[in-house]
């Protein structure tokens, strides 16, 4: 029999053997957490003028003494407004934040340092000025034909202010992939069918779309639901290979029924690995046909179809998204409860994980949740994360320090 792989190390070796992501072109609109394809130059020096930064007043710096003097008003800028007129001496406009500071003029003097002057149409400052004061100057920001954003930036809000800046309207992205999703199983019903006292209903194909969703991708192509016969899964496996990630629940562990995985190699799928060492979710089966499906087969209990989702499907779509890490890294946090272990397997426990207060400062805290076994939604229906127990017997107390993987907060 072959040996379980660590979770880690299948995890790296389905991301060794995903494909390379495609090229799309997105509206801006719809571009936030895409991955850039492409670099973004400037098509204009940022700002492209100099502009003032307080409401005030420009001026030439040499018309003020150290003190200060008085200036003839002459008009006055608001942003947006085109100011030809050259500033001579002994002159000064009033200007908004924003506006172009007008030729001649190399300083602006904030409003409340100034009053009226003696006279109609003159301005009293009470201080002097120096030159570039107050005013951002052209391309402080960027030149012209800079890069802005290299290719494998993750467009976060600033990121996509940026593209409008630019003018970008249609942004270069590395395509999301397809995904398909199949449940497996004589028992299995739809969630809107009454089921028998020996049925259940389909919670994987939501769990697979709930953490899709969650981390930016577009929910599954639902395949339904496919009894335990080889043709009926041979057919409805067949309709998933034209996506590029299939994901099947149910069929992959050692019964009679569980035929999935013969009825892959039949279709072309070439297996990477089969058997994971982590609770729940052991029996996982990994491959691949050269022309670009990637196939998982997931056990049909919930909760391995909730770990694997977050362990292995994240990660690989995010990896075919062109993204540049796998996902959420784990972080340290604090149990709150006592949990005991008893398993040659890496135990992944879904938790409630919050921010505390600690003697040192802010910290994660995770209160493990009910799992009284692979099946147990209700126990782990709070779970924002999961916590990650090393194989072995062994009580973990309250206050212990464990690595979890956050969701969400």
């Amino acid at each position: 029999m072959t040996a379980m792989l660590e979770l880690n190390a299948a995890r790296e070796i389905l991301l060794a053997h995903a494909p390379a992501p495609g090229r799309a072109l997105v509206p801006l609109a719809e571009a936030g957490g895409r991955v850039l394809a492409e670099a973004v130059h400037a098509d204009r020096a940022i700002p492209d003028c100099d502009r003032a930064i307080m409401d005030g007043y420009a001026m030439r710096s040499a018309d003020l003494g150290p003190e200060g003097g008085e200036l003839v008003c002459v008009g006055e800028i608001r942003a947006g407004d085109a100011w030809t007129t050259l500033i001579q001496p002994g002159m000064c406009v009033a200007i908004m934040t924003g506006a172009a500071v007008p030729p001649g003029a190399d300083a602006v003097v904030k409003v409340e340092q100034t009053r009226s002057g003696s006279a109609p149409g003159t301005v009293v400052f009470q201080s002097g000025a120096s030159p570039g004061q107050d005013i951002m100057p052209r391309g402080q920001d960027a030149a012209k034909g800079v890069v802005l954003l290299e290719p494998g930036t993750v467009l976060g809000p600033a990121a996509c202010g940026l593209l409008a800046l630019c003018g970008l309207t249609q942004v270069p992205v590395w395509a999301q992939p397809s995904v398909a999703a199949l449940s497996t199983g004589n028992e299995i019903v739809a969630p809107e069918a009454t089921p028998t006292a020996y049925q259940t209903r389909d919670a994987n194909t939501a769990i697979i779309s709930a953490m899709l969703r969650r981390h930016g991708f577009e929910r599954p192509a639902d395949l339904g639901i496919a009894r335990d016969d080889p043709n009926d899964l041979r057919r409805a496996i067949a309709a998933g290979l034209g996506h590029d990630l299939l994901l099947l629940s149910g069929g992959v562990s050692m019964g009679v029924s569980d035929i999935v995985p013969d009825i892959l190699a039949e279709l072309g799928i070439a297996r990477l690995f089969a058997g994971v060492a982590v609770k729940p979710g052991k029996p996982l089966w990994a491959g691949l046909r050269p022309d670009r499906p990637v196939v998982l087969a997931m056990p049909g209990n919930p909760l391995a179809v909730l770990v694997h989702s977050s362990e292995m499907v994240v990660p690989l779509l995010r990896k075919m998204s062109g993204h540049p890490t796998p996902g959420p890294p784990l972080v340290p946090a604090i149990l709150t409860a006592d949990v005991l272990t008893h398993t040659d397997r890496i135990t992944a426990q879904p938790s409630r994980i919050a921010v505390a207060e600690s003697a040192t400062g802010p910290c994660l805290q995770a209160t493990p949740l009910r799992m009284h076994g692979s099946a147990d939604l209700a126990g782990a229906a709070q779970a924002n994360g999961l916590i990650f127990l090393p194989a072995g017997r062994q009580l973990w107390g309250s206050g212990t320090e464990v690595q979890a993987r956050v969701w969400w907060l």
